[in-house]
């Protein structure tokens, strides 16, 4: 009797077994296809909050851009439709300003002025005493004859500290036959401070864009200050031209 009982429940077993396997393999592939929906939530959840955290970074940052309203006769070199503008308000006075015309700008000039994709506009910030004004005035009278650019590569390379005479007015009228200007023309717009308001004025509109010190970069709208390298300026142009 125990024979038989044992040789009836072996299928019985067997059968149970079988049953035994497939439930686990359903529980199994039940918590494998939990685990890969939990899985896919976590990434889904991850990759919109990194989209959500993109977009904010974005929204903050065009938040942050302003609009420089320039005049016609702003001093600029590049091609008008360059997609990338560059707008620097530095004193002639200023060290730093020098260091970065000096460093950093021709570089910038040789790798994205001069190739279509930045222009640079110079605006005065003259804050840094009397001769700040003289240079910065200077500068105009200079850019009325089309030479802003020769006369403002020159100067930067005359910094010799802060009012003590390298920018005053006489001194200002002698650089006039370096950088090939007529001399009586220039002298005459130098001693009248003709340009003084417009000087003060675009100092002022600095201060309403935030600027505090010198040299300050203003890239696509974006305010960057101090003379950094060209690696960090390169870094933000490629951003923006992205």
């Amino acid at each position: 009797m125990n024979e038989q009982n044992l040789e009836q429940s072996e299928p019985a077993r067997k059968q149970l077994d079988k049953q035994t396997i497939i439930i686990v393999l359903l529980i199994m592939s039940i918590c494998a296809n939990f685990l890969g929906l939990l899985v896919l939530i976590f990434f889904n959840i991850y990759s919109s909050r990194q989209v959500i955290s993109y977009i904010r970074d974005q929204q903050m940052a065009n938040e942050n851009r302003v609009d420089i309203e320039l005049s016609k006769d702003t001093p600029m070199l590049g091609a008008e439709s360059a997609p990338v503008t560059i707008v620097e308000y530095a004193d002639f006075q200023c060290p730093f300003c020098a260091k970065f015309h000096e460093q950093v700008f021709p570089k910038l000039k040789e790798t994205y002025i001069d190739t279509g994709k930045v222009k640079f506009y110079f605006q005065n910030f003259a804050f840094l005493g009397p001769e700040s004004s003289f240079a910065a005035e200077a500068g105009m009278c200079a850019a009325t004859q089309g030479k802003f650019w020769p006369f403002h590569d020159y100067i930067f390379t005359h910094h010799a500290g802060e009012n003590k005479g390298a920018f005053a007015p006489e001194k200002l009228k002698g650089f006039a036959s370096s950088v090939g200007l007529d001399q009586g023309q220039f002298s005459t717009c130098v001693d009248s401070r003709s340009n003084k308001a417009a000087v003060e004025a675009q100092t002022m509109s600095g201060v309403e864009y935030g600027v505090t010190s010198t040299p300050t970069l203003f890239i696509n709208g974006k305010r960057y200050e101090g003379a950094s390298s060209f690696t960090f300026y390169s870094q933000k142009i490629e951003n923006e031209l992205k």
